[in-house]
């Protein structure tokens, strides 16, 4: 699981760009996930100020509204 604040700090901390997309393996890279972990669930805690483009397996309703509310989109896959 992530919130969005971790991923404003993310970007704030230049670890991400608005052009990356934002999936299991990108997080595995910049070690915020485990080797082993198979899926991403992300969730609506803190604020986004920036367009994010997200590829996941589950997110919170508020999640998703605060992506599209800055302009981002969300892939959610199909289980």
């Amino acid at each position: 699981m992530i919130n969005l604040d971790k991923l404003q700090k993310l970007y704030d901390s230049k670890k991400i760009t608005n052009n990356t997309i934002i999936n299991i393996s990108e997080l595995k890279k910049i070690n915020l996930l485990r080797k082993n972990d198979t899926k991403i669930k992300v969730l609506g805690n803190g604020d986004l100020k920036f367009k994010l483009k997200l590829e996941v397996d589950f997110i919170s309703k508020a999640a998703k509204k605060k992506i599209e509310d800055v302009g981002g989109s969300v892939v959610v896959k199909a289980k």
